[in-house]
């Protein structure tokens, strides 16, 4: 009987070996599939924010781009009404209504801005009886 049992016991042993094999080949498939999970969700949010600071930088350019033609538009309408010979001969008059007929049509043709004025080459004075106020910074970036 004590043979018997040895023997049963030596099966068993051998049958848990098998079996502790297989759970730890099962728990290391697992492992490693949970491992190549996470790498591919990792290199998945790598990605994803190189997309988006791609994204970012693309609109930054187009905005950057937008911007500089818009200036480049103004640049250019100032440029053509700078260089009219009836504007210089206006201001050579000191005539203030065709200068203010001249700001009024300036401001239409720049709707975006508060208000446009001609001012006269050497102006050091503010004017705070005006809105906007002319005041000393806006005079010093006329300069």
């Amino acid at each position: 009987m004590a043979k018997a049992k040895r023997k049963q016991s030596a099966r068993g042993t051998a049958g848990s070996g098998v079996l502790g094999f297989g759970v730890s080949a099962a728990a290391a498939v697992v492992v490693v599939g949970l491992l190549c999970g996470a790498a591919l969700f990792a290199l998945q949010l790598q990605q994803i924010g190189q997309s988006r600071d791609r994204e970012i930088q693309l609109r930054a350019e187009g905005l950057a781009a937008r911007l500089s033609d818009w200036t480049a538009v103004r640049r250019e309408l100032l440029a053509r009404a700078a260089a009219d010979p009836a504007l210089a001969e206006l201001f050579s008059r000191g005539d203030r209504q065709g200068l203010a007929r001249r700001e009024a049509k300036l401001t239409r043709l720049f709707p975006d801005v508060l208000r446009v004025r001609l001012l006269p080459a050497g102006i050091s004075v503010p004017d705070t009886h005006d809105t906007p106020q002319l005041s000393y910074a806006p005079l010093d970036l006329v300069r």
